[in-house]
């Protein structure tokens, strides 16, 4: 039987709209959907679709994340292939950094 994956729709449909995806990662990989048959995270998909749609994308990543999931670390590192990415240290500069970006992109 098929099933509409609602989360997902919305998201690829915001995706579209958006003139501008931000994405700001710290240790978490995210929730994988057991019913789901992708086996990835949400957070994951959501990338996926972004690269796939050539959507501009600013990327954030905190600096120190000791705890930070080695599937993150992965994708953080398939990431980096291809796109530039600001590390930072706190929400304060972290939303300086963003202000500066947007303002420029």
């Amino acid at each position: 039987m098929y099933q509409l994956r609602l989360p997902g729709v919305v998201v690829q449909l915001s995706i579209k709209r958006s003139q501008i995806c931000i994405i700001i990662w710290k240790e978490s990989y995210g929730w994988i959907d057991p019913s789901s048959d992708l086996g990835i995270s949400g957070l994951e998909d959501e990338l996926r679709h972004i690269w796939k749609q050539g959507q501009e994308m600013l990327l954030y990543v905190k600096k120190s994340a000791p705890n930070r999931d080695p599937r993150l670390a992965a994708l953080l590192k398939e990431a980096q292939a291809s796109h530039t990415y600001y590390l930072y240290e706190s929400e304060a500069e972290l939303e300086e950094q963003i202000r500066a970006d947007i303002t420029s992109v």
